[in-house]
């Protein structure tokens, strides 16, 4: 008798957030984001008992990392389901806003494939944050990461106690995302300095200790 699967729809959990869909089957995901879930169930509709099932992602980006790509399935009895639970995380230099495939390969004992497919979609950061650069004293090269919560135009200057600017980090539009610049004080003396984030109409300032 030929084995006759059906591959479900999907159940997404998502540990930071509720999982959020909106048009077009899009499931939306926090951005820098871990222990996010989908759990895939698949019925048996023949009437002899079905073992040797896996199911296997394929074609991830870069960005989506998959705890265990390929999953087995628990043997599935007659006219019931069984169902395998993928983890994964994102990236923060996951691009934000845009659909992105998740390809699933149902695989029988004999070959046999079924495909499933959903569509994500990265969330932006929900606040503007300028973060304490790292490492914090520092010698000569710190990093200095923000978050974006929209596109704007961006400008990451760092000043002396004195107020001068001594360097223009970043200066230019950006998407929305985490992201980071490197401040490298090689040629400048030891003590306190300044960097501040412009980006649309929201600000901020942090200090910074330079210790040669």
């Amino acid at each position: 008798m030929k084995r006759r699967l059906a591959c479900l729809p999907l159940f997404l959990t998502f540990t930071f957030v509720t999982g959020e869909m909106f048009a077009q089957t899009t499931y939306k995901i926090p951005l820098a984001s871990q222990g996010n879930r989908i759990e895939l169930a698949v019925r048996n509709a023949s009437a002899a008992a079905v073992s040797g099932v896996t199911v296997a992602v394929r074609a991830l980006p870069r960005w989506v990392q998959v705890k265990e790509p390929v999953r087995k399935v628990p043997p599935i009895q007659p006219n019931h389901e069984q169902s395998v639970t993928f983890e994964f995380s994102i990236a923060a230099d996951a691009p934000v806003g845009k659909g992105q495939p998740l390809d699933f390969d149902v695989i029988a004992p004999d070959g046999e494939k079924w495909a499933k497919q959903i569509i994500i979609s990265v969330a932006p950061p929900d606040r503007f944050t300028l973060f304490e650069n790292f490492p914090n004293p520092f010698n000569p090269t710190s990093v200095i990461r923000y978050a974006l919560p929209t596109d704007a135009r961006v400008t990451l200057k760092v000043y002396n106690v004195l107020g001068q600017e001594v360097e223009t980090l970043v200066d230019g539009v950006q998407s929305a995302g985490f992201k980071q610049a490197t401040f490298d004080a090689s040629n400048l003396p030891s003590g306190v300095y300044f960097y501040r984030l412009q980006a649309g109409n929201s600000s901020a300032v942090k200090k910074m200790l330079l210790a040669k």
